[in-house]
């Protein structure tokens, strides 16, 4: 199952708060965005799965950026924002190798270069996958199944028996008749 969270969702830490402005319009996800300029400010997230996926709008710009990603305290790779002529929302800036199902912490730590100052990536949200609620639904499903099946076979056994019951009430009344006459 895929759980999306919102960059504007409580669970994802800005730190420091101040330097992370909140933004966002049409047709960002719930129309908001964060971003910095700062180097070294980071975006934190604890989830409960087994990999996520981080996604943002590029900001028309020449300036270089790139976003570092670790989680539970390996570094797993950068993004090295693309130059764009307009703003590109809704992009996959990264995401991360398939883990065990637990709790992870992600860390994105901004690191623009010095000399270009004014670029920003605006984070927009984040999506991770859980096989948690995904064997729930299998255990349901199987549930479901079985109590069916097993609902069917009484039922058909209820109707046989019935059957049966009138069947020999019935022959029943005709060998009555018959002695009778």
């Amino acid at each position: 199952m895929s759980v999306l969270v919102d960059d504007s969702d409580p669970l994802v830490q800005y730190n420091p708060p101040g330097n992370w402005t909140n933004n966002g319009k049409p047709p960002e996800f719930n129309t908001t965005t964060h971003a910095s300029k700062t180097w070294g400010d980071t975006a934190t997230l604890v989830f409960e799965g087994t990999s996520i996926g981080v996604y943002g709008t590029l900001a028309p710009s020449t300036a270089q950026l790139r976003l570092n990603f670790s989680i539970d305290g390996t570094d797993f790779g950068s993004y090295n924002a693309r130059v764009v002529p307009r703003a590109t929302r809704h992009q996959l800036l990264w995401t991360s190798p398939v883990f065990e199902e637990a709790s992870h912490r992600l860390v994105i730590t901004l690191d623009s270069d010095p000399a270009s100052p004014n670029r920003s990536c605006f984070l927009d949200y984040f999506v991770y996958k859980t096989s948690t609620q995904e064997e729930g639904s299998k255990t349901l499903d199987t549930a479901a199944i079985v109590g069916g099946a097993v609902g069917g076979v009484i039922t058909l056994a209820l109707i046989s028996a019935l059957m049966l019951i009138r069947r020999r009430r019935a022959r029943a009344r005709h060998n009555d008749i018959q002695v009778q006459n």
